[in-house]
């Protein structure tokens, strides 16, 4: 809203219930089907995400690089902004877990737990499972907000560093006294809020003149995405 930008989330099928494959299908169907739409262009597009959302939100701008890199139409989005980005589930940083515990309310224990559920029966090193093992080349520009006090502070710190040695621009906001996924607390806290508007000024950044949408253009987007198959639920399997 900051940016005055429509705001598309997809409600992708989640673990554990379903596994990392068919949330990447999910989200992938959706941004293909939003990039083709009357007045959307990829140059118009942020891949937006927090926590364990940035690990999909990064496998789905590989596998956007990679169709690009084998021919397909390059529809890579004008840049990515992650919040507390969880990107290595199998090596939290156990320096930050122990600076920020009584303080951050993500525990070891919560994370443990979340790692295994998402992963399924992958390895938590699986490229699929943890971003932090592809290849980063020709990824967008990338904003990553991280919290001082948070439990995965370095690992948002060391995924920056990665990206940087891929040649990708990459802006780390690092807020005092914060923890993680802060800007959730935007209502509470002006600190919290401030965060939200230091990425809406990124956005116009990387998006400049492109970001505004009319509200007749919502109101067609809307309209075609009723038609569509693209958030309708998979068929489920015949009983056996």
């Amino acid at each position: 809203l900051e940016c005055h930008a429509a705001v598309v989330t997809v409600d992708y099928r989640r673990a554990p219930e379903n596994s990392v494959s068919e949330s990447l299908e999910d989200v992938l169907k959706a941004y293909k089907w939003l990039s083709t739409q009357p007045a959307v262009t990829p140059a118009q597009l942020l891949v937006m995400a927090d926590g364990l959302g940035a690990a999909l939100a990064m496998s789905t701008v590989a596998e956007l690089r990679d169709a690009a890199e084998k021919g397909q139409e390059d529809i890579l989005p004008a840049a990515c902004a992650l919040i507390s980005p969880w990107v290595d589930l199998e090596a939290p940083s156990d320096e930050s877990l122990q600076k920020s515990e009584g303080v951050d309310y993500v525990s070891r224990r919560l994370l443990s737990f979340l790692a295994s559920s998402y992963a399924g029966l992958l390895p938590l090193s699986d490229p699929a499972v943890s971003p932090m093992h592809l290849s980063l080349a020709r990824f967008p520009p990338t904003l990553i907000s991280l919290g001082q006090c948070e439990a995965l502070l370095q690992q948002g710190m060391d995924f920056g560093a990665k990206l940087r040695e891929h040649g990708v621009r990459v802006e780390v906001d690092e807020a005092e006294d914060q923890v993680h996924s802060f800007q959730l607390l935007a209502a509470c806290h002006p600190a919290c809020a401030a965060g939200i508007l230091r990425m809406a000024t990124f956005a116009r950044r990387m998006s400049p003149g492109h970001m505004q949408i009319s509200t007749a253009e919502v109101d067609a987007l809307i309209s075609q995405a009723a038609a569509a198959d693209v958030f309708k639920p998979p068929d489920e399997p015949a009983p056996t």
